[in-house]
């Protein structure tokens, strides 16, 4: 909830603190995202670790028209995150993909 708090404030109004070091005011903050606010100023990822290397090979995968190996991952991935928007997207590109190899047949 922070991180959107910090995205409706001008720079002056937000502190960067490090280890207790007071180190000055940000540089932006006003109308960044939550995830823009997580990575330059909290000095955080947006997201799990895992889950962005998983989507990151999965995205990969389907670029490297490797469908099958894709839509493992995918399925696993699903069962740990649910339907995220990225997860759905994937399934998407999968089956768009699939879709394009059935019609050549």
């Amino acid at each position: 909830m922070a991180d959107q708090i910090i995205g409706e404030l001008p720079s002056k109004s937000v502190l960067i603190l490090k280890n207790g070091v007071l180190l000055g005011h940000a540089a932006r903050s006003l109308g960044l995202s939550s995830g823009e606010v997580l990575e330059e100023l909290m000095d955080a990822q947006e997201r799990n670790p895992f889950v962005a290397g998983q989507l990151k090979s999965i995205n990969q995968l389907i670029d490297d028209d490797d469908i099958a190996k894709a839509q493992l991952l995918l399925n696993e991935l699903h069962l740990k995150v649910g339907d995220i928007p990225e997860v759905l997207g994937a399934q998407a590109a999968i089956q768009s993909l699939q879709w394009l190899e059935e019609s050549k047949e």
